[in-house]
């Protein structure tokens, strides 16, 4: 299976995951940047690019911005930005996909400890230690 199809599937199946939260989706064969573009330069190309796709369908969310400079410090973590090969949209899809993915399981951790909390508590207040 080539990378690209690799690539495709695993953003199909994070979409599914994530309840088909489609707030991230631009078009996967845009150039955001190449090997020498400044990363505030990049930030400012890849949410114009967000805009214009929400542009097209207002159905979609916008990203949270923190995940614009979050997506380009990955990517030079990862070894893209040095790259020759340009940074494109599904990049940014795929990523995007699993930092949504992220956030709803970080999202069920706290609920979870919440609740967990919450039956303590009252299980605390139900039995009462004497003491």
């Amino acid at each position: 299976m080539s990378m690209k199809k690799l690539l495709l599937l695993m953003l199909s199946l994070a979409t599914i995951a994530t309840g088909g939260a489609r707030g991230f989706e631009i078009d996967k064969d845009i150039i955001i940047c190449t090997e020498n573009t400044p990363v505030e330069q990049a930030i400012e190309a890849l949410k114009e690019h967000v805009v214009e796709a929400i542009r097209q369908n207002p159905s979609l969310k916008s990203p949270h911005v923190e995940a614009f400079p979050q997506f380009f410090e990955d990517m030079r973590m990862s070894g893209r930005m040095a790259q020759p090969h340009p940074i494109e949209g599904l990049a940014w899809n795929t990523w995007y996909a699993g930092e949504l993915g992220r956030m709803h399981a970080e999202h069920q951790a706290y609920l979870r400890t919440l609740r967990e909390i919450h039956t303590e508590a009252a299980r605390m207040q139900l039995n009462p230690r004497r003491g």
